[in-house]
């Protein structure tokens, strides 16, 4: 019984498009995250806003403009958190807020100085 349970969790999980994290291991940890909420769509939207500023900031060439993309790395990370910090769940201000923009500002941390 708890083999099935899972195995329809784990479809569920994969029965949309994510668009939080950016390898399947991360991804799958956000979605599990994000699963206690009712806001999930909410959340995924987010993500995607942020995936597409990404995508457009790389777009740039950021290896010859490194202060522009810097700049709008920063900014699209702020209004990421922005935007999960509007959605009107304490779950996900309490819980997947903090954690997803930690991982953001790490990673942004990194590809910055990289």
């Amino acid at each position: 019984m708890l083999r099935i349970a899972l195995v329809l969790f784990l479809v569920h999980l994969s029965s949309a498009e994510w668009y939080c994290g950016v390898y399947s291991v991360d991804s799958f940890l956000s979605r599990v995250l994000c699963y206690p909420s009712t806001y999930s769509n909410e959340i995924n939207q987010c993500c995607r806003i942020h995936d597409r500023d990404y995508d457009d900031i790389e777009a740039k060439r950021c290896d010859l403009m490194q202060t522009y993309c810097t700049h709008k790395r920063t900014v699209s990370d702020e209004q990421f958190c922005s935007c999960l910090k509007g959605v009107p769940s304490l779950y996900v201000r309490a819980i997947v807020a903090p954690t997803f923009c930690g991982v953001v500002n790490v990673f942004s941390f990194f590809k910055n100085i990289f």
